[in-house]
């Protein structure tokens, strides 16, 4: 797989992902590189259980990136909430980052989230 950014410039992204989608579930993981000065790496998971009907759902995202100095920034975001029968999901939103590698940056967000989830 290759993607192509567009974020001010554009930058190339080389990898390789995983995505199944059962019934209610999604699982997605991807290894991508970024050939940019520090040649970084950047890994992502999510696990879902997005119903396809009214009910409860639940999301797992976790982004990091890494470079030849390390650590650069990670993600966490976990979605608690209701789905309803037109897919609009709301619902609490908690998410954790981490900035840096030696002295980590920690920021806690806690929020609501309002969207559309099509499977």
């Amino acid at each position: 797989m290759t993607e192509l950014h567009i974020q001010g410039l554009m930058i190339p992204k080389f990898g390789m992902f995983f995505l199944k989608n059962d019934e209610n579930f999604k699982s997605y993981a991807s290894a991508k590189i970024i050939p940019d000065d520090n040649l970084t790496g950047e890994f992502a998971i999510e696990l879902g259980h997005i119903p396809g009907k009214e009910s409860v759902m639940a999301y797992f995202e976790n982004r990091t990136l890494v470079d030849d100095n390390g650590h650069r920034s990670s993600k966490q975001s976990l979605k608690l909430g209701y789905i309803t029968e037109n897919s609009i999901g709301i619902g609490g939103n908690l998410e954790l980052s981490e900035l840096g590698d030696e002295n980590v940056k920690l920021n806690l967000i806690a929020g609501i989230f309002f969207g559309v989830y099509k499977k």
